[in-house]
């Protein structure tokens, strides 16, 4: 699904399109275009969203897989959680630094909540493809809804792009 993200906005408009998740793992390839890209020295901003799972809402428990531009030209991706309503602002052991990746590449990537075999719950996130393999765990609570949301592509925090954004998504289990 190709989400284009217009100049000035924040979200694309698919609200219908991927929306539900009946499983805690979600596996999917992305690429993020061109257009993405900015000049950190003229735009203040942290981590805008690619895709990711809530359980029940973004905003209380949820793993999103995040992209940046922290140095020109360059994308950044990281993990993004938020546990018990704790935001990674609130707490910067919830947000974790994954590397770089191309603009216009197709990566793959997985998505789960998961209990180890001492019962703890962790989102976990891998991210692989195009000589890029990063993986990293983050505690988190797990709920026995059957069913998870699945979080569409976001640019800010606060601000915009000037120009429109393109982040094609396509789920793969």
């Amino acid at each position: 699904m190709k989400f284009t993200i217009k100049a000035g906005r924040h979200y694309a408009r698919k609200f219908l399109g991927m929306r539900l998740l009946f499983s805690n793992c979600i596996e999917f390839k992305f690429r993020i275009s061109k257009s993405a890209l900015y000049d950190p020295d003229q735009v203040v901003n942290g981590w805008s969203k690619v895709f990711g799972i809530a359980e029940p809402w973004g905003h209380r428990n949820s793993c999103r897989l995040v992209f940046g531009c922290f140095n020109k030209d360059v994308l950044s991706v990281g993990m993004y959680c938020y546990v018990n309503g704790v935001s990674p602002q609130e707490n910067a052991k919830l947000k974790q630094s994954l590397g770089e990746i191309l603009p216009d590449t197709w990566y793959r990537c997985k998505i789960a909540n998961y209990k180890s075999k001492t019962g703890e719950s962790y989102y976990y996130l891998y991210l692989w493809d195009n000589g890029i393999f990063r993986s990293y765990d983050i505690p988190a609570r797990t709920y026995r809804f059957p069913v998870r949301f699945l979080l569409h592509p976001y640019i800010g925090g606060r601000f915009t792009l000037q120009q429109d954004c393109c982040i094609e998504i396509e789920r793969t289990k």
